[in-house]
């Protein structure tokens, strides 16, 4: 997990494209694409969420905060249920310990 220069780097790589190429996605100069690759400049709050879009990606995972990628609504929503199955499992077998005490 790098900082966010390196990751979009890394994401840029990935998708096949070149600085143009996100700036014309993103609807900004290559100038500020290249400003962002080596670090000079930090894109805005929605900037960042527009980079993310572009890539299906998290910002979190962007910024280098996080190992978590996909920002995709349905892969976050099967970790949201799987944290909500373990949570009953776990009041379940609460509920059944004090209907035995």
């Amino acid at each position: 997990m790098g900082g966010f220069a390196e990751n979009l780097k890394v994401l840029r790589s990935q998708k096949g494209w070149r600085q143009e190429d996100l700036a014309n996605a993103l609807g900004i100069s290559k100038q500020v694409v290249s400003n962002y690759k080596n670090g000079s400049r930090s894109p805005s709050f929605d900037g960042l969420i527009n980079i993310a879009q572009a890539f299906a990606y998290s910002t979190d995972h962007l910024l280098g905060v996080s190992d978590y990628q996909d920002h995709n609504k349905e892969a976050f929503s099967g970790c949201i249920e799987e944290q909500i199955l373990k949570f009953i499992l776990a009041l379940q077998v609460h509920l059944d310990e004090q209907r035995e005490a």
